[in-house]
């Protein structure tokens, strides 16, 4: 079976796009790039979201703590590795 995720998100407007497509993940990108968003943008995405499309954080060579206080917060739902 194949899953849809549309990653690059970086506002709450651009949730409200996705929404509309109803991939089955959505994604924002911590790490350095024209796309990374800060915990406060991704934190707005994740409640502009519908609650059924999860959200995955992509971090590049970030301490584990960062990532887990993130996903403890509820920000994120799925963590994807790069580096």
């Amino acid at each position: 079976m194949t899953k849809i995720k549309i990653f690059g998100l970086m506002t709450a407007a651009d949730a409200a796009i996705i929404i509309q497509a109803k991939p089955d993940y959505a994604g924002v990108v911590f790490a350095p790039g024209r796309h990374q968003v800060n915990q406060d943008q991704a934190r707005m995405i994740r409640a502009a979201l519908n609650p059924s499309i999860p959200l995955v954080g992509v971090f590049v060579a970030t301490p584990i703590e960062e990532i887990l206080a993130i996903a403890q917060a509820g920000i994120i739902q799925l963590v994807q590795l790069h580096g």
